[in-house]
């Protein structure tokens, strides 16, 4: 072979011999690239995969599962950095309310919940209404100013509208004017109605929100807290009638000698039976949170409240005392403006320890 033929010879063999190597570098380039063999990422088979699970094997142990051996900081479902990769939902925050299914959604400020041991708490209680309500004056102190003007001024037009009707009502002795009870009635309705809201918000404020005015007015499970109050309010009216009747000749007037007569005998039971009521107060008085937080019917709010709360009945019947007297003395102390910060703190303490009898979700105290 001639010395041309050679070269030439040698000269297609280092073409072919570069083309491989570029073919193979290429190829090479490609199985190491971020994306897969191409040069568009959308191209790739089945889309763009992120940077989760769409990562070549090479980059896989760094990125694609999180925190592998060759990146400190992956962005796969697994990873440290704290986010999913694209399409993946966001990991799930402390928050975890046992009350799902009722439309709660994740609380603001990252507030974590903690399940009660069913025991009662006061100070922890009264602790937290305190802060719920100084987090959020404008919903818990304002709302509340708010809300005894509106009642007021709902009264006293009512109370117009009632004479109106009737004029002579207020001078019935029977109690049993048409126009009065039509008054009664139409209060009534709006206390339900009003109770039923505050409710509402005191409970997501339990549960770690941040409520505002509109969250008061979507309560659930309306029906069966309406049949408990609608019970409960029976109950009510038939103690009270039993007390007027047992009470109406406690106190009397003698004319000619100008003089005011206590019935001992009536003063005597009226004492017995407001202790009465005073000690059984604690069975009931929570059975409506049991239906206003969406979880029992009417029927079983009653059967498990009154074993929760027979069960905490010495502590319940502590905070109901000593509650119930805190309330009065800073009303007359503070000719009423006081109650303005007592009434939400007092309620959103009474949610807290109804979630502490009942097993619930309460906010984790940070010392």
């Amino acid at each position: 072979m001639s010395r041309d033929d050679q070269t030439n010879n040698n000269g297609e063999g280092d073409d072919t011999s570069r083309e491989q190597s570029w073919d193979q570098s290429w190829q090479n380039l490609n199985k190491d690239s971020q994306y897969g063999p191409t040069s568009h990422p959308e191209d790739a088979p089945g889309g763009f995969q992120g940077n989760g699970q769409g990562n070549s094997r090479g980059n896989a142990q760094g990125n694609g599962q999180g925190n592998g051996q060759g990146s400190g900081q992956g962005f796969g479902p697994g990873s440290a950095s704290g986010y999913g990769g694209y399409g993946q939902p966001y990991p799930q925050t402390p928050y975890q309310n046992s009350y799902q299914g009722y439309g709660a959604t994740s609380p603001q400020n990252d507030v974590v919940l903690e399940a009660s041991n069913g025991k009662v708490d006061i100070m922890r209680a009264i602790r937290f209404g305190f802060k719920a309500t100084f987090a959020n004056p404008a919903v818990w102190i304002l709302g509340t100013v708010g809300l005894g003007l509106a009642f007021m001024i709902v009264s006293g037009l009512l109370g117009y509208l009632s004479f109106l009707i009737d004029p002579n009502a207020g001078t019935t002795t029977s109690g049993f004017s048409v126009s009065e009870t039509l008054l009664n009635v139409v209060i009534g309705i709006i206390t339900f109605a009003i109770t039923i809201c505050v409710m509402r918000g005191a409970l997501l404020s339990v549960d770690g929100h941040k409520v505002r005015f509109g969250d008061f007015f979507k309560p659930i499970n309306v029906g069966q807290t309406v049949i408990l109050m609608v019970g409960l309010g029976i109950f009510g009216i038939i103690l009270g009638t039993f007390t007027t009747f047992l009470t109406q000749n406690l106190v009397s007037f003698n004319d000619a000698a100008g003089t005011v007569e206590v019935n001992n005998s009536g003063l005597g039971m009226f004492f017995i039976v407001y202790l009465l009521l005073f000690f059984i107060n604690p069975l009931y008085s929570y059975w409506v949170y049991y239906t206003a937080d969406g979880h029992h019917t009417a029927g079983s709010a009653v059967q498990t409240g009154f074993k929760d709360s027979l069960r905490n009945y010495p502590m319940l019947l502590l905070f109901s005392l000593v509650g119930g007297f805190a309330t009065l003395i800073i009303g007359i102390f503070t000719i009423g403006f006081g109650l303005i910060i007592v009434l939400p703190v007092m309620m959103l303490s009474t949610v807290h320890i109804y979630r502490q009898i009942s097993g619930g979700n309460i906010p984790v105290e940070r010392r």
